[in-house]
């Protein structure tokens, strides 16, 4: 009654009903006013919230009748004029909805039963809907205290719009990401396909140089024995000179040849140091002792300073730097003065070697490193191949030692390496001496016994007639070390073998083993060859023989001789 005629009007009825008076027309009258004013103003109420809400808006009653709504639910479905009024069944406007293609349902009625029977059992739902002009409606409903339902119709498809744009930049820029994933794993297998092409082919130049060096090195080994004996025999002093030009050219042919095996084996990757612990003093003294003499042909003055340090890294691989860098100062400085010294610099020694000469330019100090560069004026001083240097950084990037200069035109150069020194407990490399045989024949050079072994016929003429000259005249040689068709062979006469290592069917190493088992004595024995690698040499040293390569120089084979076969 409250609900109907207001809570005052009630409580008037009330009253007169306890009192038996009667209620007269004007105050029912005056009561019902009261009901439709409050009524009113609930209703304007209403509109007047709904109005403001940016959303379509339409409230039902619990008998599914349209009870109030907003101009922008009008706007969304285009409703025309006077099909929205309070008391219209909702049924009547979903219907509209549908035959008027705005709401699309593949079953009309359906589609109508459903919705209705979510309000009629007040269930909350949200859902979507896209009308015929495209705008995406997201429609929620919800039930009202007392019965009756609130549902809000609000345009989302600028959201659903931006929200189909990002999903189309996500799904382009995952084809992207895939695309640019695919292109870099293509290009990674490209690349380590191309490294390892470059690693196979790096590796094949090393084999074929050093393959090919050997075949070079052979017939360099004829010409230097030639040449070596033809100086000897020689009088005239400008044949003389004709002949040691000779040998100059094929002791820089041999050199260029070496440097160049020496680049490849350093770039293949293959070569790890082999660090050991040794006094810095005893391989300063070695390499003063080789090069005071080549200074003091050149009128260089080469001054030592020693170090009583010992020192951690490979002794083979720095003794060759050294070598390269006091070679190219004496030959390529123009100085009168070198200092090779040491001086300590915290935990490690910096090993100098430093010239007083013309100087290196400073835009050519980084250049000087790279292969087959040499500085003008070298060129004009000492005939070289620039490859030197290249040498030098290629084993300092192995030993990770790292290499200064300073210089400046017509102020030297210094160049030094900073080398780690090692610990006072770590166990040392003593220097190690070389035992010649001794022996105790008393013959005459002309009477002792030397065999020559070479698969190269070329080579053993230039061997003999070399050996000829220095007196010795008792000779066999042989290309596969048989002498079973020589019936004045006898192994007991054997004084000296000079053996090359690759053989047609076995090795000189093998070949020296057999005579010397023979023999039953240990008969002095020289591998002559020119494969270089680490196993020949271990090979020789592990059968007590004596190695010499090839090209050999006369001076070092004599001075062997000499010493093996003392008179």
């Amino acid at each position: 009654m409250q609900a109907i005629i207001g809570a005052t009007s009630t409580r008037l009825v009330f009253e007169s009903l306890e009192s038996n008076k009667p209620v007269s027309f004007e105050d029912v009258a005056n009561m019902i006013d009261e009901a439709a004013d409050v009524l009113l103003f609930n209703r304007e109420l209403l509109q007047s919230a709904i109005e403001n809400v940016s959303h379509g808006i339409s409230v039902v009653d619990k008998e599914q009748k349209l009870v109030a709504w907003n101009s922008q639910y009008r706007k969304l479905f285009n409703y025309p004029e006077g099909l929205l009024r309070v008391g219209r069944p909702i049924e009547d406007l979903i219907r509209f909805n549908a035959e008027q293609g705005k709401v699309k349902f593949s079953d009309i009625n359906n589609a109508i039963t459903k919705r209705l029977d979510f309000m009629r059992k007040g269930s909350p739902h949200v859902y979507e809907r896209q009308l015929a002009d495209g705008i995406v409606l997201e429609m929620r409903g919800n039930p009202i205290p007392g019965g009756g339902f609130v549902t809000s119709f609000i345009d989302i498809t600028q959201f659903r719009e931006q929200q189909r744009e990002l999903e189309k930049i996500n799904l382009e820029l995952e084809e992207r990401v895939s695309l640019r994933t695919e292109e870099l794993e293509a290009l990674n297998k490209r690349l380590l396909e191309a490294k390892s092409m470059a690693e196979s082919a790096n590796q094949s130049k090393t084999r074929f140089l050093a393959a090919a060096s050997h075949d070079v090195l052979q017939p360099l080994n004829a010409a230097s024995l030639f040449s070596a004996t033809l100086f000897e025999k020689v009088a005239d002093e400008s044949n003389k000179q004709l002949t040691l030009k000779i040998q100059q050219a094929l002791h820089s042919a041999e050199q260029l040849l070496k440097d160049l095996i020496d680049i490849s084996k350093l770039d293949s990757g293959n070569i790890a140091p082999s660090v050991t612990t040794f006094s810095v003093n005893e391989l300063m003294q070695q390499l003063s002792q080789e090069f005071s003499v080549l200074a003091n042909d050149k009128a260089i003055k080469l001054k030592t300073v020693y170090c009583s340090k010992f020192i951690k890294t490979d002794r083979t691989m720095l003794r060759r730097v050294l070598q390269n860098l006091l070679s190219n100062a004496i030959n390529h400085s123009q100085s009168r003065a070198i200092l090779f010294g040491v001086r300590r610099n915290g935990p490690r020694l910096n090993i100098h070697v430093i010239d007083t000469g013309k100087g290196i330019a400073k835009d050519q100090q980084d250049e000087i490193f790279k292969e087959f560069v040499q500085v003008d004026s070298d060129k004009q001083v000492v005939e070289g191949h620039g490859l030197g240097l290249a040498i030098v950084t290629r084993i300092l990037n192995i030993l990770k030692l790292p290499l200064t200069l300073k210089s400046s035109l017509n102020q030297g150069a210094n160049f030094s390496i900073s080398v780690p020194i090692a610990d006072s407990l770590e166990v040392c490399e003593l220097p190690q001496t070389v035992l010649l045989p001794q022996t105790t024949s008393t013959e005459s050079n002309s009477n002792r016994l030397i065999i020559c072994i070479d698969n190269e016929q070329t080579i053993i003429e230039g061997m003999e007639s070399l050996l000829s000259n220095w007196g010795y005249t008792n000779i066999k040689t042989s290309t596969d070390g048989n002498f079973d068709s020589d019936p004045d062979f006898t192994v007991d006469n054997i004084a000296l073998i000079l053996a090359d290592y690759h053989l047609e069917n076995s090795t000189g190493v093998e070949v020296i083993k057999h005579l010397r088992a023979n023999a039953k004595r240990e008969i002095p024995a020289v591998i002559i060859t020119a494969d270089q690698t680490d196993s020949v040499k271990q090979e020789t040293q592990e059968n007590g023989l004596y190695i010499l390569h090839k090209p050999i120089k006369p001076l070092s084979l004599r001075t062997l001789l000499n010493r093996l076969l003392k008179a």
